[in-house]
């Protein structure tokens, strides 16, 4: 019986994967009901469990922008279904089981695509039953990296899930990965998009704080500047640490070389817009101080910038914090009369571009 189950499973899943007609069709059957009930029934065979946390993945898995209102009738069709209780015990009896980890973690990924689904999860334990794998599977970083993908989309921007991860001491878990994986940059980005997500609160800024957070993620930085996904990522990590524009955290960045580590990354990396819009976004709360924009116009900041807003000044995103940036920079005595034309050219091409749309 499990083979047979597993093998129909299997055949499904192969069917509806990168097929937006048969995912269509999956979604008019109601199949939510009858893959909860086989979850249910069949708990004791880990190849079935596996193939319904795999089919749960693709089915509500959102890489494709036609596929949107799909995944939604998905996601909410097995959220409804109670999909997240099953989850959550299946992860608890087979936590030791890597491939079903994977799993579980990638249709947790796809039902997050909801918030009630963010809810649920969280109200059955799931938060918690992550944060302390992340300790067992630390030497395994396709599980990590999964992991921590599944625990930024539970904690995007939910601070009930935030704070459930926190309690549990994940935050420390979370920067001991950093540590472990200091060489692996795939594993480095989910653990950077995974901080980015769980850090937006007060409580939970200080909790990194206190786990050098900071200092850990920009350790990693160094060695990962020509990796544009990364460094994307840290970027946004940090600014996720970062309260307001006079954060203290500001002053240990800076110290622990964030400007010079930031153009780097700017310069090996000219053609990403992600990277273009995080850096410049995490360089405007370093020019909200006076010594620190000083040190940004010394490290040629000027240059770089007229760099990236001829790369992407039609981006709204790198569009705004670039003129950001450059309103804080241009309040600094005599500042202005070093903007070269470039800089000056690119900023007018970014009205013409705004008034134009």
């Amino acid at each position: 019986m499990e083979v047979a189950i597993a093998g129909v499973l299997t055949t499904m899943i192969q069917s509806i994967e990168r097929n937006n007609d048969k995912v269509r069709a999956m979604s008019k059957a109601d199949v939510a009901p009858t893959i909860i009930n086989i979850m249910e029934e069949m708990i004791a065979f880990p190849s079935v469990c596996e193939r319904c946390l795999m089919f749960i993945g693709v089915l509500c898995r959102n890489n494709d922008e036609s596929k949107s209102t799909l995944i939604f009738e998905s996601s909410k069709d097995f959220g409804v279904y109670g999909a997240s209780a099953k989850i959550a015990t299946i992860l608890q009896k087979y936590s030791n089981d890597p491939k079903i980890m994977e799993a579980g973690c990638d249709a947790i990924r796809g039902m997050c695509y909801l918030e009630s689904n963010r809810k649920r999860l969280g109200d059955e334990g799931v938060c918690e039953i992550l944060g302390r794998s992340l300790t067992r599977w630390q030497s395994n970083p396709d599980v990590s990296s999964w992991l921590c993908r599944a625990i930024g989309h539970l904690t995007n921007e939910n601070d009930e899930n935030r704070e459930k991860f926190a309690t549990i001491g994940s935050i420390v878990y979370i920067i001991e990965l950093l540590q472990y994986n200091q060489q692996n940059a795939l594993v480095l980005t989910e653990i950077c998009w995974a901080i980015r997500n769980v850090a937006p609160n007060d409580e939970n800024r200080e909790r990194f704080q206190k786990s050098a957070g900071i200092d850990n993620v920009l350790a990693v930085f160094k060695y990962h500047i020509g990796t544009a996904i990364f460094v994307t990522e840290a970027c946004r990590a940090m600014v996720a640490m970062i309260s307001s524009e006079d954060d203290e955290v500001i002053a240990k960045m800076v110290s622990g070389g964030l400007i010079q580590l930031v153009m780097k990354a700017l310069k090996k990396n000219p053609d990403s817009e992600e990277l273009g819009h995080a850096a410049f976004n995490l360089l405007y709360y370093v020019a909200c101080e006076l010594q620190f924009c000083q040190k940004l116009v010394s490290a040629d900041i000027l240059d770089t910038l007229s760099m990236t807003l001829e790369a992407h000044a039609s981006e709204v995103g790198v569009a705004e914090w670039c003129c950001r940036t450059v309103n804080k920079i241009a309040q600094l005595e005599g500042i202005t009369s070093r903007m070269r034309g470039n800089v000056i050219k690119r900023l007018f091409n970014i009205l013409t571009y705004i008034y134009s749309i």
